[in-house]
Order: structure tokens, then C-alpha cells, then sequence
């Protein structure tokens, strides 16, 4: 099984993300090691 990684700061949008991968064969991961990140590119920044 593929393991993404999502990295989005929208909790719901990231909660949708993870069960629409689940249901196509793969599985979401918040930690490395993964095959693929899915990446906001509009995060806020970080202190």
C-alpha cells in the first residue's frame, strides 16, 4: 500500500483528503516514511 503524507492546515480539508485516499487503496500518514506529500503551498508561516 502507497503512503501519503498531507500536510494541510484546514483540519477538515485535510480529514477529507485522508478518507478519499483510504478509500482509493492508499494510506495517509502525518510522519515520514512516505511515497508521496501532498503539500498546501499557501501554509501560514512558521514562528
Amino acid at each position: 500500500m502507497k503512503r501519503i503524507m498531507i500536510v494541510e492546515d484546514d483540519e477538515t480539508l485535510a480529514e477529507e483528503l485522508s478518507i478519499l485516499l483510504e478509500r482509493n487503496g492508499y494510506e495517509p500518514v502525518v510522519s515520514e516514511p512516505c511515497d508521496l506529500i501532498l503539500m498546501d503551498v499557501n501554509l501560514p508561516p512558521q514562528p
